[in-house]
């Protein structure tokens, strides 16, 4: 789920192009951490919505910020 939504934001948030992020030769964003802290369970298939932003910017990384929020049907 993160990942798709990683790819989202980058894509439409940062309006990056998704070749000229995760095709570049020139340089890797490598995810260097992730932390969950699980607060409810997921069922398979269940849809849901996941937040991103920006907490932290620097000249060589950042850190997200990541919600994940069930939708009820």
């Amino acid at each position: 789920l993160f990942h798709q939504a990683f790819e989202h934001f980058i894509l439409h948030q940062l309006e990056c192009p998704w070749t000229d992020w995760f095709q570049n030769r020139e340089w890797i964003v490598p995810i260097k951490q992730a932390e969950a802290q699980y607060h409810h369970p997921i069922q398979a298939g269940q849809e849901c919505q996941v937040d991103l932003s920006v907490t932290s910017l620097s000249t060589s990384s950042f850190t997200l910020n990541s919600s994940i929020q069930q939708i009820e049907c």
